[in-house]
């Protein structure tokens, strides 16, 4: 999920430059196409990781915090900083085309970080460390 995290943000970067370079042409459309994309991806394994949540805490504690914003031990340190590091620049880059080219198809771009939000929350929920539920009596 890292890998295709740091993928889309670099897709995302040639994406971003076709719409500031062409905003109302044929490659503005294409670079929204690729955000609106990734948007998509962001809110199918968003849902994907909520439902994987939930299976989990039958019998472990899962926060929905410690899903999206993984602390702790739920995840390894490095992974988390690379996962939320992905996502920042995600968030920045579609940021700064909607700022360059407002009112364009630029502002598309804006959308492109719940791809990452997705990817990390998916990664957290399928493999992050929660503590079991405790018995009751």
């Amino acid at each position: 999920m890292l890998a295709l995290s740091q993928r889309l943000t670099l897709g995302l970067v040639v994406a971003v430059i076709a719409m500031i370079a062409d905003p109302s042409g044929p490659l503005g459309v294409v670079g929204a196409a690729y955000a609106t994309s990734m948007f998509v991806l962001g809110c199918v394994t968003n849902v994907m990781a909520f439902a994987r949540a939930i299976s989990r805490s039958r019998t472990e504690v899962v926060e929905v915090s410690s899903i999206w914003f993984p602390t702790g031990s739920v995840m390894e340190r490095g992974l988390r900083r690379q996962l939320h590091g992905a996502t920042i620049a995600q968030f920045v880059i579609g940021v700064i085309g909607a700022g360059v080219r407002p009112f364009t198809l630029a502002a598309f771009g804006v959308l492109a970080f719940l791809a990452g939000m997705g990817l990390t929350g998916l990664c957290s929920a399928r493999y992050g460390v929660f503590p079991d539920k405790p018995e009751r009596h």
